[in-house]
């Protein structure tokens, strides 16, 4: 046990985990790269059309360990003070341990926009991880490992305790409509089907548990029940074989009051907003994939356990891990060879203001959905954005309440078709610990004229935009 959890732990700080790229994600200008927070987005940007290059959106954070940014800083200075966990520093506090972490990167993607109707295509490697409900002293354990004489005989709780990782490939069909339109409002709809190959997955989920640490080579379990599966790619060819494991879809509604409608005032235009306010509502990631080559699934309930000598179990292959997990939990009772997954379904409300031509603020709520079986559960975030908005140059700063537990600060910009950014800028600027990290950053090409100035034969782009 001890050596899953900390692997789990190990990984999520290692790796690197936007999923909601919060700095783009509301733009009116996001087009494609706004379709994962809702796909109404391709409604929004007055370009006809859009090729995007490259989409890139990874990001880290958990609220168990940190890095000091001193110790990266003088890493040659100090490296004979690195501790045993490689400089990293635990917090002990009595709240349950969480992690979470995405990598996606999105190439190509399409979009055309024909009448009141935007179709768009992309297809995308996706990687997400989430860990939640982990008992702060469980996560000590893990950490610390099982040499601490103080704990003997301590009782853990183990209840709820969720760990799920999904790699997969997706290709996605997006199709948006302009539902109905006046002077006062007009409603969109959107809506993405997603192919799915699943590549890797992995749950380990404790419905019900109490640990009793007895010494350092023993633990004992008692009323344990929970599942627990994997599957990966033995042959690593078999990863560009597209099969179809999976299905997935997000869906959105917007609303927006007050549509731009040009006004002049002695024959020039007036410098209008593009709307009073937009609210938009959207399911994320709502799917499931189904595991069936190389897949292991334990389903157990047992009364009691006991893990003797646990420090030293080794299990080389997944033949022997097999045997090992059916000797402890379930009785000698081997694995399920298939088993189903949900994606990190959510539900999301994005409020967007103009609070004057090209300055807007926008508030996002991104609630996880438990759904009824092995998942991995996607964060919770609530965020407040201020953007400054032109066709040419955009730049935005959000602050998001990261899983309630994490406050962040981060700033985006966009030049043209180039955009950068970050939801957590304390990773790069400052002297704190270093938790996780967040990057993201996309290129592409669009139809629309943005010209200021129109040249003889030719119009200017809508004033909207300008």
């Amino acid at each position: 046990m001890k050596r899953i959890l900390l692997l789990i732990f190990l990984l999520s700080s290692g790796s690197v985990f936007s999923q909601d790229m919060l700095g783009v994600s509301n733009s009116n200008f996001a087009g494609t790269s706004g379709t994962s927070m809702n796909p109404t987005s391709i409604m929004l940007t007055p370009s006809g059309w859009e090729f995007s290059l490259l989409t890139l959106d990874l990001s880290v954070e958990n609220n168990f360990v940190g890095m000091p940014k001193s110790r990266i800083m003088k890493a040659g200075e100090q490296s004979g003070q690195a501790n045993d966990k490689g400089g990293l520093v635990a917090y002990r506090g009595s709240s349950d341990k969480a992690a979470n972490a995405h990598v996606m990167v999105k190439i190509p993607a399409i979009m055309l926009k024909y009448n009141d109707m935007a179709f768009a295509f992309h297809m995308a490697v996706r990687s997400d991880l989430g860990v939640h409900n982990v008992d702060s002293k469980l996560a000590g354990l893990a950490y610390d490992g099982m040499k601490d004489p103080l704990m003997s005989g301590t009782m853990i709780k183990g209840d709820g305790l969720r760990a799920g990782g999904l790699v997969w490939i997706e290709s996605a069909l997006t199709v948006a409509k302009q539902l109905s339109r006046s002077e006062s409002r007009k409603w969109l709809a959107g809506a993405s089907l997603k192919y799915l190959t699943p590549l890797a997955g992995a749950y380990a989920g404790i419905s019900d548990a109490d640990y009793t640490y007895i010494n350092d080579t023993t633990m004992s379990l008692s009323s344990v029940k929970g599942r627990l599966a994997y599957s990966y790619i033995e042959n690593g060819r078999d990863a560009f074989k597209l099969r179809c494991s999976g299905i997935g879809t997000d869906v959105g509604v917007s609303y927006i009051s007050n549509p731009f409608t040009q006004k002049y005032s002695n024959g020039k235009p007036i410098a209008m907003k593009k709307y009073d306010y937009r609210v938009g509502v959207s399911l994320i990631d709502f799917g499931f994939v189904y595991f069936t080559r190389n897949a292991h699934s334990f389903k157990f309930k047992t009364p009691s356990v006991d893990l003797n000598g646990s420090q030293n179990t080794q299990a080389n292959g997944a033949a022997q891990l097999d045997n090992a997990i059916s000797d402890a939990v379930m009785n000698g009772i081997g694995p399920n060879r298939t088993f189903i997954m949900s994606l990190p379904t959510s539900l999301s409300v994005q409020y967007d203001r103009c609070l004057h031509p090209r300055w807007y603020l926008n508030l996002t709520a991104i609630q996880r959905v438990p759904m009824p079986m092995m998942r991995v559960d996607r964060a919770n975030s609530l965020s407040a954005t201020i953007r400054y908005e032109t066709p040419f140059f955009e730049v935005a700063f959000p602050y998001s309440f990261y899983d309630y537990y994490r406050h962040r600060i981060g700033v985006a910009m966009r030049f043209h078709g180039f955009f950068i950014g970050s939801d957590k800028l304390g990773t790069f600027v400052g002297n704190g610990d270093i938790t996780g990290a967040d990057f993201y950053l996309g290129l592409k090409v669009n139809s629309f004229d943005f010209r200021r100035k129109p040249r003889a034969g030719h119009h200017v782009g809508c004033p909207a935009y300008n």
